[in-house]
């Protein structure tokens, strides 16, 4: 990746009374802003894999019995019978939930360092734009015929 570099900019003497203010850049501020925390972290997702650690150490107890295994069986039909959530079904959606979570937090990433990479160029573009036209309003300036008075 290519680095710009620049020099420091010279002072320039302030123009004459009467002189056009340089010109605007931008509507918007280009300042980078304190990048957005991620998405993986974020309280409701760490809520809802807590809810599925205490769902999943419920079900980690170990069936010794035929009968424990026949009980979980009529328990699980029941509850899709209910309506209830499938626990499979919500372990998928909480592996999707993490994968979206995770690609947020990539796209987060390349747009904050985006927004740093445009301010810098708004930063150094604005500043040799203005030099630019100081310098042509001087070289304007030289080449202007004096002004007949008579």
């Amino acid at each position: 990746m290519a680095t710009m570099a620049r020099e420091p900019v010279p002072a320039m003497k302030p123009g004459a009374p009467g002189d056009e203010p340089p010109p605007a850049m931008f509507d918007r501020p280009t300042d980078v802003t304190d990048p957005l925390p991620p998405v993986r972290g974020s309280e409701h997702v760490a809520s809802l894999h807590a809810a599925w650690g205490r769902m999943a150490a419920s079900e980690a107890v170990p069936e010794t019995s035929a009968w424990r295994r026949v009980g979980r069986k009529a328990r699980s039909l029941a509850d899709r019978g209910l309506g209830r959530p499938d626990r499979e079904v919500m372990a998928n959606l909480i592996r999707a939930v993490d994968a979206v979570a995770a690609r947020c937090d990539e796209l987060l990433e390349r747009l904050t360092s985006q927004q740093v990479s445009i301010d810098d160029m708004a930063t150094i573009y604005g500043e040799e734009l203005t030099r630019m036209r100081a310098e042509l309003a001087r070289v304007a300036s030289r080449a202007r015929p004096p002004a007949d008075d008579g």
